[in-house]
């Protein structure tokens, strides 16, 4: 479980001005109908040649740890306004399967402390069907500001496994801080958060199987 807790404590959001952007979106319409199932954790190099993808030229690419049996990269959108993508491959520990119910115990955890609570914070969980594969989604929409501080976020995170490897898509907003909820929403609305996660997962599974 030590692999997957990993995944879940991450906080998704920002407390203070960070980087987004509309997308440039290519559905990989030609991936569809390959095979997204591994058969043992990822080598090492395999890891590397996986944190080569690139999404397309309106984003860079930075990879932040290549390490033994981990990966996670992020795609920055270079328009504004900014996007951040973060894609994070690693093996399965005891991998949760992938019903919504068993992952509603991880409750709001991928938002900040100062948006769990709120009342008009939008937290969604649930299961999404992706190029034929049974995914779990997260979308969440929080803004909160006082003369002590704040937080935000605005992200569509994507969760896969085949219980043998996992993936972790997270498209989140990634700019200077709006002025309410709903500047926010309407800066980078959910469609297309949805639209480039999957385009991100469509990309690094079909490239995963081994």
């Amino acid at each position: 479980m030590r692999l997957l807790s990993a995944l879940l404590a991450l906080v998704v959001g920002c407390r203070q001005p960070a980087p987004s952007a509309p997308l440039s979106h290519r559905r990989a319409d030609d991936l569809a109908n390959v095979a997204r199932t591994t058969h043992e954790p990822h080598s090492q190099a395999q890891l590397e040649a996986l944190s080569t993808l690139e999404l397309d030229t309106s984003f860079r690419s930075s990879v932040r740890k290549l390490a033994k049996g981990y990966l996670d990269v992020v795609h920055t959108r270079r328009a504004r306004p900014r996007l951040d993508v973060f894609v994070t491959i690693q093996p399965c520990g005891d991998c949760i399967p992938l019903q919504a119910a068993r992952w509603r115990a991880t409750k709001r955890q991928t938002l900040a402390p100062e948006l769990r609570a709120r009342p008009d914070t939008t937290f969604e969980l649930g299961e999404v069907s992706l190029v034929g594969e049974k995914l779990i989604y997260v979308y969440q929409l929080g803004w909160h500001f006082s003369t002590t501080g704040g937080a935000y976020s605005n992200a569509y995170i994507l969760y896969y496994n085949d219980g043998v490897n996992q993936i972790r898509v997270v498209a989140q907003y990634a700019d200077d801080i709006p002025g309410s909820k709903e500047a926010l929403a309407r800066a980078l609305p959910r469609e297309q958060l949805e639209q480039i996660a999957g385009t991100a997962f469509d990309l690094y599974t079909a490239a995963w199987v081994n």
